[in-house]
């Protein structure tokens, strides 16, 4: 005989129960109550009488005057076995529910899977776009020339600017000029090209050399 489906638990109907027990003595009722409880945990049981008295230990002579009693609450299978028609029932509707359980139970996981994995991409994306933005400012200062680099390459030119300024035999003193504000980056690019284009104002190349050398000694520094 194959066995039924293992259920945990078994509905059950007090009700009902006593109802169809009322006319039944005591052992009888004993009886035909733990051979439920073997048919709903093991399928079907031996029609045999002899084999359900040693289910239920108690001698063979004493289950054949209980046995009549209870035997029409059983009826044939046709695998030959006996079955309670109440509780096969209540095991086919235990099983539907089961099987309702597990499929909801699986639609739910799904959409819980869904969700997480609809939630993870935006996120995804704007922590990408929040490393890119924290990482232009650091690139564009990264990419930007420094002063120091601007100087090394106007050393060899003001170099150059010297070596084409004839040396003076005899310098003269020239007055000290009166103190101005400090010139910025911008004003002092703009001096120099105007060193490169033209010497001092009045043609004498001791004041040039003079103004170039400064300018480098400033640069150096």
């Amino acid at each position: 005989m194959a066995k039924a489906p293992t259920l945990a638990m078994l509905p059950w109907w007090p009700r009902d129960y006593l109802a169809a027990t009322r006319g039944m003595t005591l052992a009888e009722r004993g009886a035909y109550t733990d051979l439920l409880w073997f048919s709903w945990d093991m399928g079907a049981l031996p029609n045999d009488p002899k084999r359900l008295a040693r289910m239920l230990g108690v001698p063979a002579e004493e289950f054949a005057e209980i046995w009549p009693t209870i035997a029409s609450k059983f009826v044939l299978t046709e695998n030959g076995g006996i079955v309670n028609p109440r509780l096969e029932r209540e095991r086919q509707n235990s099983l539907r529910l089961r099987t309702k359980a597990s499929e909801k139970a699986a639609k739910a996981a799904e959409a819980r899977w869904s969700s997480a994995n609809a939630q993870s991409i935006p996120a995804s994306n704007s922590s990408s776009t929040s490393v890119a933005a924290h990482d232009a400012p650091s690139n564009a200062t990264s990419n930007a020339p420094s002063i120091n680099s601007v100087s090394k390459l106007q050393k060899p030119m003001l170099g150059a600017m010297l070596e084409q300024c004839p040396p003076s035999p005899s310098p003269s003193p020239s007055p000290s000029p009166s103190p101005s504000p400090s010139p910025t980056l911008g004003e002092e690019c703009i001096g120099e090209s105007r060193i490169l284009t033209k010497r001092s104002a009045d043609g004498s190349p001791e004041r040039t050399r003079a103004a170039i050398s400064a300018l480098a000694k400033k640069f150096s520094t």
